[in-house]
């Protein structure tokens, strides 16, 4: 599994540990957002990492076919039980302010639910790790300033 490095801020700032110990307070389990449905599992480890674990799917999602003989079923699942097939974890490194993520597309769904939950601004930035990221991503500077 490979895990995308990105900044995390809270409130514009990095989080300390008081925010994740109110986040582990007021998170809550289930988690929906749109059409889908998260059951969010979350521990702090030895004062330094904060593990988020996420299991979803569309809520909405019910069919009545039967994949084995190609039929048409009733299916045996209340339409209001919803069954995870998807997942996402993210760490947060509390002394290198680094949040990992195993799903790049998906990380807007951990700052959706730190938000939510704590009634913060949370925001990601990408790392730049070498100076043609750097160039990559500057395309124009308005002023340069020495100090």
């Amino acid at each position: 599994m490979k895990f995308h490095a990105v900044l995390l801020y809270i409130d514009d700032q990095f989080p300390d540990i008081s925010i994740f110990r109110k986040l582990q307070e007021v998170g809550r389990g289930l988690y929906p957002k749109g059409a889908y449905l998260y059951s969010v599992e979350q521990k702090l480890i030895a004062d330094r990492f904060y593990w988020m674990y996420f299991q979803y799917d569309n809520a909405k999602l019910y069919s009545d076919i039967d994949t084995e003989d190609n039929s048409v079923k009733e299916n045996p699942r209340p339409k209001s039980q919803v069954e995870p097939r998807l997942q996402l974890f993210s760490c947060y490194d509390l002394e290198r302010h680094i949040l990992y993520v195993s799903d790049y597309s998906k990380k807007a769904t951990i700052t959706d639910y730190i938000s939510e939950m704590l009634q913060k601004s949370a925001q990601t930035k990408n790392v730049l790790r070498s100076v043609d990221d750097f160039l990559n991503v500057v395309t124009q500077l308005k002023s340069v300033c020495f100090t």
